[in-house]
C-alpha cells in the first residue's frame, strides 16, 4: 500500500491531452492519471481496449525517464517545456530533491484505490474505495492498494474476481476506518497507508477460503 504520486507541481506535470499535444510532449513520456476524488464522480473506472480510463476528461502525467541530455537531443519541444519550469518548479521542495527533478515516483496501476483525506458523505461513508479497471495511476490524494501474495493469486488479474474484493472493501464500516485513522477539525478524516493496512477485514479471509 502506497500513497499515489506526489509530483511537487500538479499544474506543471499533470495535463489534459489537448495540453500535451499543444506542448508536443512525446507519448512515451506520458502516463494516464486519474483526476482527484472531487472530480471523480463514479467509484468504478471503466477502461477502453487500450487500458485508458473512460472518463469525460482524460488526464496525463509527464513521467520521463530520459536524461536531460537525451531530452535536449531527441525531444526539443519537451526540453523547452521543462526549461520553462526550471526557475520555479525545479526548485520546489519535492522536485529539488529528485534527480532528475522531473522524474516521477514509480507507481504501478492497481485495481484498488482509497481516498486519503475525506469528509463524511451523505451515504454514511467517509473514505471511498475506487475500483480502477484502467491502467491509470493516481496522485497522492489517493492511497494505492496492492494485493499481497495470497490475494493477488486469488485475483489473477481477473476483473470480476477483483470486483469481489472491491465489494468486501466497501463493506468496511465507516466507524472502523475512522477508529483506525485520524479525525481533524471540521470533520476531516485522514487515513495513512499503515493505518489502513492495520484495519482488520475478516470478510477478506472468508473470500480467500471460498
Amino acid at each position: 500500500m502506497q500513497r499515489g504520486v506526489a509530483t511537487g507541481a500538479n499544474g506543471f506535470f499533470i495535463m489534459t491531452g489537448e495540453q500535451a499535444a499543444e506542448r508536443r510532449i512525446p507519448a512515451q513520456c506520458l502516463r494516464p492519471i486519474l483526476p482527484g476524488p472531487r472530480h471523480l464522480e463514479l467509484d468504478e473506472v471503466q477502461a477502453d481496449a487500450a487500458g485508458l480510463p473512460q472518463l469525460a476528461r482524460q488526464l496525463w502525467i509527464l513521467d520521463c525517464r530520459l536524461s536531460e541530455e537525451e531530452i535536449r537531443d531527441r525531444h526539443p519541444d519537451l526540453w523547452r517545456y521543462l526549461d520553462s519550469g526550471r526557475a520555479a518548479v525545479a526548485k520546489g521542495y519535492l522536485c529539488g530533491r529528485r534527480e532528475p527533478w522531473f522524474a516521477q515516483e514509480v507507481r504501478a496501476p492497481t485495481f484498488f484505490l482509497c481516498t486519503y483525506i475525506a469528509r463524511s458523505r451523505r451515504d454514511g461513508r467517509v473514505q471511498r474505495f475506487i475500483f480502477n479497471r484502467s491502467q491509470a495511476i493516481a496522485a497522492n490524494s489517493y492511497l494505492m492498494l496492492y494485493p499481497r501474495e495470497a490475494l493477488d493469486r486469488f485475483i489473477r488479474r481477473d476483473a470480476e474476481r477483483a470486483r469481489l474484493v472491491w465489494h468486501v472493501l466497501n463493506r468496511i464500516g465507516a466507524d472502523v476506518i475512522t477508529a483506525g485513522g485520524r479525525v481533524y477539525g471540521g470533520g476531516l478524516h485522514k487515513v495513512e497507508p499503515k493505518e489502513l493496512a492495520s484495519i482488520p477485514v475478516p470478510q477478506m479471509a472468508a473470500l480467500l477460503r471460498g
